[in-house]
């Protein structure tokens, strides 16, 4: 998977999934998502989540390592973690379109 050099710059948010905006990278999750912070977990259209989103950015986030159900993991500097949940949903979790035109898909189970 690319790395996501750049700190966040952008969130958008569309109809029923969102973009993460890294300069010229762009991540959209289309599986079900969940920021975890300070001992606390908020899932996708929980209450707080799309301004905890919102609140990241300016930092960058690191690819980590995840396990299923998660079929991708992102940690932010300040110390949250966002993790894309397979949840059958939709035949792509994720889509990575990266600063070179590739498309890195993250597929469901």
């Amino acid at each position: 998977m690319a790395e996501l050099i750049e700190p966040l710059s952008q969130v958008v948010f569309v109809e029923d999934y969102f973009q993460l905006v890294f300069q010229d990278q762009r991540l959209s999750v289309f599986g079900q998502a969940l920021l975890s912070t300070g001992g606390v977990d908020v899932g996708l259209g929980e209450p707080g989540f799309y301004d905890a989103l919102v609140q990241l950015i300016g930092q960058q986030a690191d690819v980590i390592s995840a396990s299923s159900p998660v079929v991708l993991a992102l940690a932010f500097q300040g110390g949250t973690r966002l993790q894309v949940i397979d949840n059958g949903a939709s035949p792509e979790a994720f889509a990575l379109h990266d600063e070179n035109g590739r498309i890195i898909v993250g597929r469901s189970a």
